[in-house]
């Protein structure tokens, strides 16, 4: 039975990628791109400049978002939940997890700055469109079973955007297809206890999902392919911010220090 099982989700794995790049396939041959005209105007914008892309640890406090207040950055999932308390909201706001949008929905409709960037899916749930930017995400083979948990970085997010378990890493795509060189990530903790990722569900930053332990090791992996792409491109440097974060990929700095050097 588990075998069965195993054949059918490689198939649906393969299925739902094949239709993914048949599509890709046509609107690159046709040059319809429709949804995904619009963040084609993004490329570029922020040549040369830094960025902040902040996630959900347990690590932020308002202090630390009041000081980002005058930065470019990127908030996402459960973030919004802060902007009346903060009084101003991020520059980008991203969701791409359709049960995120559903458990946030009522905060996520009075953001009012924020540039929305979200998937197809859920912006037709949001309907907003003169803020909208709607990315095409490939889930690869994420959402049936596997056990290798890498990903790919794309070079230009109108045609694809690839999922690495989590919106900041399609945030970090995003990112450098709009030019910004440096990228600090904060609020990325990653402090997950590895030595059991099976069998365990709670509820993580407001939303129910896998043991986040599990999640947290996924995403990790994943990094690792925008590690090495930057490795290999010249201008490009993300940096890891996050207070006793244990993410090992990226130099670690201060934010304090990075702050104060622009005084």
């Amino acid at each position: 039975m588990q075998y069965i099982k195993y054949k059918l989700s490689n198939f649906k794995s393969f299925l739902l990628r094949f239709l993914f790049n048949l599509n890709m396939y046509f609107r690159k041959l046709l040059r319809y791109h429709f949804k995904y005209n619009k963040i084609k105007n993004l490329k570029n914008q922020h040549t040369n400049k830094r960025c902040f892309i902040i996630g959900n640890g347990p690590s932020l406090t308002k202090e630390i978002l009041i000081s980002l207040k005058k930065e470019k950055t990127f908030g996402v999932n459960a973030i919004c939940k802060w902007f009346p308390e903060l009084g101003f909201e991020t520059t980008y706001y991203g969701i791409q997890d359709i049960r995120a949008f559903n458990a946030l929905k009522e905060d996520i409709l009075k953001i009012s700055k924020s540039k929305m960037l979200m998937t197809s899916k859920i912006s037709r749930k949001y309907g907003n469109e003169d803020r909208t930017y709607v990315f095409p995400l490939n889930y690869l083979n994420h959402n049936t079973y596997h056990d290798d948990f890498g990903s790919k970085v794309s070079k230009d997010v109108e045609q694809v955007v690839y999922d690495g378990y989590s919106i900041n890493y399609s945030m970090i795509q995003i990112a450098m297809y709009m030019g910004f060189t440096e990228i600090y990530l904060i609020g990325m903790d990653c402090n997950y206890n590895f030595e059991d990722v099976e069998n365990q569900y709670s509820v993580n930053h407001f939303i129910a999902q896998e043991n986040p332990s599990l999640a947290g090791y996924k995403m990790i992996q994943a990094l690792k392919a925008i590690k090495h792409e930057i490795d290999k491109e010249n201008g490009i440097k993300i940096f890891d911010c996050s207070i006793n974060g244990k993410l090992d990929l990226f130099p670690k700095q201060e934010l304090e220090d990075i702050l104060n050097n622009d005084k």
